[in-house]
């Protein structure tokens, strides 16, 4: 019996793309030469992905991270309570470096002096009341992704988070989520809310956690740059999730961080009909037959994704395919 393709099991959203900060393994290297230079995403396209999560796929996992800092989206919580305003089923959560928590305290990391504990009080107010009002406004977790210089004070402020507000839950993703077998990258159906989960520097620990090695975000990382020959290996990315830029776009994958392959815009196009539509099933087959000929996907260094075998059946990859593929990377520029 054949197994058609499925609803998306998880959903990007962009909010920002750009940054407050320019990790030196973040793909934002391959776009940009400095932070800042925010692009936002807007009340009417958060809207319409609303809308087509809510058609397509209503109890998916979304996550709000992308090509840069979310929170740096000055209508953050608004659009926030928005979406969930369609999607009351789904889980939602943003990935944060957490760094517009910091306010004065910036001054004293960047220095490089050690916080005292004026500082991390201050931090965790702050703190408490940004994570609230996010939680308020419908998210059920926060990933509190950390890096240095400012990734200590980060994260004892928000041990004291709990103490401000004792209605937030904060765990540390190495000693408490991966024992207690806590993820989220897991679908919990809502069942966990208004849970930080506190992510230490990948650049650090890189590769400790299957869930945590840094890719190459097709040829954007300066510091993994391209591989020399395509992976012959399929990928499961665009079978299980889809991902949409702040301006409606909806990309091939997360890892196209230059727009490379754009499938379909939601101002143009419904979710489903993108989702379904011949530019991803064309990409779907040619991955599918093990091969990265076209667009980002012959630098990407992603290894293909888990549980391969319950791929939904896509059929051959055709001549007819590769038209279309050529046709999208030639549209996208």
């Amino acid at each position: 019996m054949k197994r058609p393709q499925h609803q998306p099991w998880s959903v990007q959203v962009e909010l920002t793309e750009g940054c407050n900060r320019l990790c030196p393994f973040c793909g934002l290297n391959g776009i940009r030469d400095a932070p800042g230079a925010y692009k936002f995403a807007t009340h009417e396209v958060i809207e319409k992905t609303a809308r087509g999560v809510a058609e397509l796929c209503p109890r998916a996992r979304v996550e709000f991270a992308m090509h840069g800092e979310p929170l740096m989206n000055p209508k953050a919580a608004e659009l926030l309570r928005l979406f969930r305003s369609y999607v009351p089923a789904a889980q939602m959560q943003v990935t944060t470096n957490g760094r517009v928590w910091l306010r004065g305290a910036a001054k004293v990391v960047t220095q490089g002096k050690k916080p005292g504990f004026g500082a991390v009080d201050k931090t965790a107010a702050h703190m408490a009341k940004g994570m609230s009002s996010l939680f308020d406004a419908g998210l059920d977790f926060i990933i509190l992704d950390t890096y240095e210089p400012e990734r200590r004070l980060l994260q004892r402020a928000a041990r004291r988070v709990p103490l401000v507000d004792d209605s937030i839950r904060v765990m540390d993703f190495y000693n408490e989520c991966i024992p207690q077998g806590v993820s989220p990258w897991h679908n919990h159906g809502r069942k966990l809310q208004r849970t930080v989960i506190v992510m230490d520097d990948i650049g650090v620990r890189d590769g400790e956690h299957k869930s945590r090695t840094l890719a190459n975000h097709a040829g954007h990382n300066p510091q993994l740059g391209s591989i020399p020959h395509p992976l012959a290996k399929r990928c499961t990315m665009p079978f299980r999730e889809i991902t949409v830029a702040w301006n409606g776009a909806v990309n091939l994958c997360c890892h196209d961080w230059a727009h490379e392959a754009t499938l379909g815009n939601v101002l143009e196009r419904t979710l489903a009909e993108i989702w379904h539509g011949p530019e991803f099933t064309a990409f779907r087959r040619m991955l599918n037959a093990k091969t990265r000929e076209f667009g980002p996907c012959t630098r990407c260094d992603y290894n293909g994704g888990g549980r391969q075998g319950l791929l939904p059946d896509v059929g051959e990859y055709m001549p007819s395919d590769r038209k279309v593929i050529r046709q999208v990377l030639e549209d996208s520029k």
